[in-house]
């Protein structure tokens, strides 16, 4: 087994790789973990770690793993799932990575600082030539222990050459969250997630995404981007995504095609060459309350609904998602969204199910708002 995964040396001793990952070293221990249940709080726990690399990195998923807190999601689909403050894969993928590719000719220990809603892994040595934080997401993998970063890779503790910074981005954002953050200098590199309580509701958009969409960080980054700013453009979003304007604006027309489509380009830009962005009004309601900003005066869903009750004089979950063409968990949310705005109110004792009707409430519109003249609108579009 050491052989095939060549971790054995021509004459059938240990390689650095595998004297690492196998040998214990009681002088030179590897890992440093602390714990303070809050960032300036008192240490919980203090553990160096002098074991073999595997063991190392192993306790330490263990030590993380029993300090972070989950919160219970229900996805769209009906399924449950319990997400970390800290997501286990960006958990994972900071620790080995600092592990595999650390500078192993500078003294130190790779060292983890942790509390209920950050994780910070330093590793000694500086960058690897060639990568930065300004590209760190796109730049090609250059792993500064080869043997080392191939064995880990093989034994499943980490993800394909080039892959592990992506998946880092895209699970911090799929539930809601900033992307890690990447500094060093010529003596360390750091880097560090700033969890805390998922968003649940990106985390039910996240899942509704085409399947090929839902880890891709490009996609997550511009729907992140959109959750504070009405609209984005290619050279604004370019930084963020580390690619330059051209290669931007291509994703993000790919985004506002119909297989993808949870944005669209401004109605003033649709022949422009750089388009204006901004996410559909399905897309705003899916979202509901992590969405910063209503795009309310142009909000297609509610001016339907609202008109409706205005004909009929109740309606309910049903009508919702054939009027608007969305899900049940969607349309709950929507008719909850305007609940909340007291724009609607329960009409009917049922809390649940088909049953629950909903009517008129203390900000219902009193009435249809007026057409402009043709003279009105002549001078407007003038």
């Amino acid at each position: 087994m050491l052989r095939r995964l060549g971790l054995l040396a021509t004459a059938g001793t240990l390689t650095n790789a595998g004297a690492l990952l196998l040998v214990a070293n009681e002088a030179s221990p590897l890992i440093s973990y602390v714990h303070r249940r809050s960032r300036s709080g008192e240490l919980s726990t203090n553990q160096q770690l002098s074991a073999p690399g595997l063991t190392a990195l192993l306790r330490t998923f263990e030590l993380i793993e029993n300090r972070v807190d989950r919160t219970p999601v229900n996805l769209p689909n009906g399924q449950q799932l319990f997400i970390a403050d800290l997501p286990d894969l960006a958990v994972r993928e900071a620790v080995v990575n600092a592990f595999m590719h650390r500078d192993y000719q500078s003294t130190g220990m790779v060292q983890i600082e942790h509390s209920s809603t950050r994780l910070a892994v330093t590793s000694p040595g500086a960058f690897v030539l060639g990568v930065t934080p300004e590209n760190i997401l796109t730049v090609s993998s250059r792993p500064r222990n080869p043997a080392l970063a191939g064995v880990i890779r093989q034994l499943g503790l980490a993800e394909t050459a080039g892959v592990g910074v992506d998946r880092m981005y895209a699970e911090m954002v799929k539930v809601g969250h900033q992307p890690p953050t990447f500094t060093g200098d010529q003596f360390r590199v750091a880097v560090t997630l700033h969890g805390g309580a998922p968003n649940t509701a990106v985390t039910r958009f996240a899942t509704t995404l085409p399947e090929d969409r839902r880890s891709d960080p490009d996609t997550l980054l511009v729907m992140l981007a959109l959750l504070g700013k009405r609209n984005v453009t290619a050279s604004e979003l370019a930084p963020t995504l580390q690619k330059d304007d051209d290669e931007v604006e291509a994703i993000l027309l790919q985004l506002a095609t119909p297989a993808v489509g949870f944005i669209e380009r401004t109605r003033e830009s649709a022949n422009a060459r750089a388009g204006i962005y901004r996410l559909r009004d399905q897309a705003v309601a899916a979202l509901g309350p992590a969405v910063t900003y209503r795009r309310r005066v142009s909000d297609d869903t509610d001016r339907k609904v609202i008109e409706i009750v205005r004909e009929a004089g109740q309606v309910n979950g049903r009508i919702v998602r054939t009027l608007v063409d969305v899900d049940t968990p969607t349309a709950s949310r929507i008719l909850a969204d305007l609940v909340d705005r007291q724009i609607l109110v329960k009409t009917s004792e049922a809390q649940r199910g088909p049953s629950v009707t909903y009517g008129p409430g203390p900000q219902f519109p009193s009435s249809r708002p007026r057409k402009r003249s043709a003279k009105k609108q002549e001078s407007r579009n003038d």
